[in-house]
């Protein structure tokens, strides 16, 4: 895992190519599948992402020591958020379980549960990227060909050929197998994305990640383990309330499917960047211009549908409000079992909000944009609720589909106790040297 600021442990000392350069062997792998006899299987896909999960090193199997003792831990964990949350934890007849595994195992299980994501995902891109291939002509191929980043070492011509033709199931295995490993190399579990996944066998940590995460922060690798159940388990917990998953996976699955290429904001974009054609056709602005395209905002952008843009303030509303209620849940249960905990919970917040550029292609690929100013607002959130009404309004807040947070309620606590119809409690401490306000936004005259 690899954090890009001077002060946090192994810094990474890639260039912006990285976000290419990290996944073109999974590109090419498949592209080569493409060209064959048969379209790639999810099996395949499953074996790229491992390899770039893993960085193409064999991984050895988990120390069965240290899975008897994360067990231990996983189980005190469950019993300590589910008397927090009023949640059940049982599923099927028994209790929900967290295991340590492998990045290749993490990558089998993801592609599995995610499955229902990338072929929307891939449906919506493919419609696009083929409307624009059927026009495209072999010195388009090689114009574009030049604009390519050193990292991105792929055969263009192939690619168009075997796309033309292998649209479908065959672009969201492929799109899965790069995808899914880009998320293996960093995740941690298997709620490093808040996406609800149907019925899981068990939770997942990866236990090689979070040996490496403790060594290079100095932390007690047990009490990051424990930190991870907690934060696994909480998301569980309200990601399974029914209501809860089926709300943000359609709007997840709607967002997926609405993907359509937007020629109005690439115009836009590169007008933006004041780039001289004939610079560009000398070669002289080509570097200008490959940064510029290496940015994941402008290809996202350039994708992004209105029905899109009208999804992403739904999205994260939910999103926010889930992050901000396991945030505070799991502030109040690690703060007292686990004795470095300010460490731990500090060096995770970091590691979260300082995703790098191929981690935050990812998220907004999906529909997430987990920056820090979004989790600050659902922590501010759930904070607020908790201040004004006590922390039993909690479970009001999961009660229902009508109870879950909208755009507005998120910024403003107040109008989603209004909505509900609970009053603010008199004797509950606002905060230091605080009175109330109410939590109307301000109107400004037309």
């Amino acid at each position: 895992m690899h954090i890009v600021t001077d002060s946090s442990p192994n810094d990474s000392n890639g260039d912006d190519d990285d976000i290419f350069a990290a996944t073109a062997e999974g590109f090419q792998h498949m592209l080569e599948m493409l060209g064959g006899a048969q379209a790639p299987s999810w099996e395949q896909a499953a074996q790229v992402a491992a390899a770039i999960a893993s960085n193409g090193v064999s991984e050895a199997n988990i120390d069965p020591l240290a899975r008897i003792s994360f067990e231990q831990l996983a189980r005190v964990a469950s019993l300590q958020v589910a008397a927090a949350t009023g949640f059940s934890l049982i599923e099927n007849g028994r209790e929900i379980e967290v295991a340590l595994i492998t990045r290749t195992e993490w990558c089998s299980e993801t592609l599995s549960a995610y499955r229902s994501l990338f072929e929307p995902l891939a449906g919506s891109l493919g419609g696009s990227i083929r409307l624009q291939m059927g026009e495209l002509t072999e010195e388009d191929v090689d114009q574009i060909r030049q604009f390519l980043p050193s990292g991105a070492n792929l055969d263009l011509s192939k690619l168009v050929s075997a796309l033309q033709g292998a649209f479908g199931p065959a672009l969201a295995a492929g799109l899965a197998g790069t995808v899914v490993g880009q998320l293996g190399s960093r995740a941690f579990g298997t709620y490093d994305l808040p996406i609800p996944r149907l019925m899981p066998q068990h939770l997942s940590v990866i236990g090689t990640a979070l040996d490496e995460f403790s060594a290079d922060w100095e932390l007690p690798v047990e009490d990051l383990r424990l930190w991870m159940c907690l934060d696994e388990l909480c998301h569980h917990a309200v990601l399974s309330v029914p209501h809860v998953g089926s709300q943000l996976s359609e709007l997840l699955t709607e967002h997926a499917r609405s993907f359509s290429l937007n020629e109005e904001k690439i115009g836009n974009y590169l007008q933006q960047l004041d780039l001289d054609p004939s610079a560009l056709a000398s070669g002289s602005g080509l570097e200008a211009f490959q940064a510029a395209l290496m940015q994941p905002g402008f290809v996202l952008d350039a994708l992004e549908s209105s029905k899109q843009a009208e999804l992403r303030p739904r999205i994260d509303a939910l999103v926010t409000a889930v992050e901000g209620y396991v945030a505070w849940t799991v502030d109040s249960i690690g703060s007292r079992l686990i004795g470095s905990y300010s460490q731990v919970a500090e060096a995770l917040r970091r590691r979260r909000i300082e995703a790098d550029q191929a981690t935050q292609f990812v998220e907004r690929l999906f529909g997430l944009e987990l920056t820090a100013a979004k989790l600050d607002t659902g922590r501010a959130f759930i904070d607020g609720l908790v201040q004004r009404a006590g922390v039993e309004v909690l479970t009001e807040l999961w009660a229902s589909r009508d109870s879950l947070p909208t755009p507005s309620d998120v910024v403003a606590p107040g109008l989603w106790l209004a909505r509900m119809g609970i009053e603010i409690s008199s004797e509950l401490d606002l905060g230091e040297g605080s009175f109330e306000v109410p939590d109307f936004p301000d109107i400004e005259e037309q």
